[in-house]
């Protein structure tokens, strides 16, 4: 079976590039034919399957003097003129819609990755939180768009769904159980390399947070929370902080015991520097930093979004409820003030990590796909 996969995104090894080319890799280990298509992609990349049919210099120049839209849809049709009898096409978010419809024209298998939640889902949340805090949404999740994802899982034979929550959210707009594969995703041990090899053992309790500091991740509850605990430590923030938590938080965010930096490329030295990883997110599919905290000997704190079937509630950290500022603060005070529940959570987040590297991810990935479209391993 030969798997062709469409990526509408720049290639880069970060964001959802990361997670594509990952699960391609692992899934090429499975014994499936992978090529991946994308626009264009960063020289440094050396992935076999990885391919464009634009150059890296025309690639650039496409960019430079044609919209992305435009850059996309050449590359879909030189996709679209490779696909031969037998293929199974895997579509990624982005993809528009028409290229959907001339895979089935095909008669092709076509299989749809799903990253996180249906969109309805996503704005009913989202909607919800903004209305809580007296805010105007601000979010992409229009009726339109809505019905854009809608049309493309009425073409779509199989969806891959990253977590549990993400499956919910499918069923409840009406997509057929049998059509999703709900596979996790994974964490990469050469992104993180030695550092991953041993937990931090010394200085004092210092809890994470990485990702966009945002309402969705729900920042603002994790702020107000670390202020409610009291505990004696320190919270450091990896990511971009939307003007909404700058003005709701100014107070919170200026703490002597609140450390916000923008982003860093380097997270092996940010998990390395943690006791626990703190993720209350509202919103999400299958978040790798969950994946990546745990593999770096992190308990993770979070909600059913943010854990999905990772985390495992009082072993390998601590599930609490979304929009609960008490419970997060009692998790808050648990992590900080019990050393010896602290170190059991770390081996137990670091070996339950190890059966979600990408290889293992893919290679599982490979056989469930195998297995639905009853191909022979």
């Amino acid at each position: 079976m030969r798997l062709q996969v469409f990526h509408p995104i720049y290639a880069r090894e970060a964001a959802i590039s990361h997670i594509c080319m990952s699960l391609c890799a692992g899934m090429e280990e499975g014994g499936l034919d992978v090529r991946m298509v994308v626009p264009g992609q960063d020289c440094t990349l050396r992935r076999s399957f990885v391919q464009s049919p634009l150059s890296t210099s025309v690639s650039r120049l496409a960019y430079r003097f044609l919209s992305e839209k435009r850059v996309v849809s050449l590359v879909a049709r030189s996709f679209l003129r490779s696909l031969q009898s037998g293929d199974v096409v895997y579509l990624w978010p982005g993809t528009p819609r028409w290229v959907y419809e001339a895979v089935k024209d095909k008669g092709l298998v076509l299989v749809m990755e799903r990253i996180n939640t249906h969109r309805r889902t996503a704005k009913a949340i989202l909607d919800d939180a903004y209305a809580r805090l007296g805010l105007h949404p601000s979010h992409q999740f229009t009726e339109e768009a809505i019905a854009d994802e809608d049309a493309k899982l009425a073409l779509a034979d199989l969806v891959f769904s990253p977590s549990p929550a993400v499956t919910a959210s499918l069923v409840r707009a009406g997509i057929e159980v049998t059509k999703i594969i709900q596979s996790s995703y994974g964490w990469d041990p050469v992104r993180l390399g030695a550092r991953a090899q041993s937990p931090r053992v010394d200085g004092p309790f210092t809890a994470l947070f990485m990702g966009r500091v945002c309402v969705r991740k729900g920042a603002h509850h994790l702020l107000e929370a670390w202020a409610g605990a009291g505990v004696a430590g320190k919270l450091v923030m990896f990511g971009r902080c939307d003007e909404e938590i700058e003005r709701h938080c100014r107070t919170l965010l200026n703490r002597k015991d609140v450390d916000a930096r923008p982003y860093t490329s380097d997270v092996a030295s940010a998990y390395a520097s943690a006791d626990a990883f703190i993720f209350p997110t509202l919103e999400e599919g299958s978040p790798l930093v969950v994946y990546e905290a745990m593999a770096s000997w992190l308990p993770i704190v979070t909600t059913p979004m943010g854990g999905g079937e990772l985390v495992r509630n009082e072993q390998d950290g601590f599930v609490v409820a979304p929009h609960d500022v008490g419970q997060l603060i009692e998790a808050i005070r648990r992590a900080a003030s019990d050393r010896k529940a602290l170190d059991q959570m770390r081996r137990s987040a670091r070996d339950r990590a190890q059966d979600f590297t990408w290889s293992s991810v893919g290679q599982r990935r490979a056989n469930l796909l195998r297995g639905v479209l009853a191909l022979p391993a």
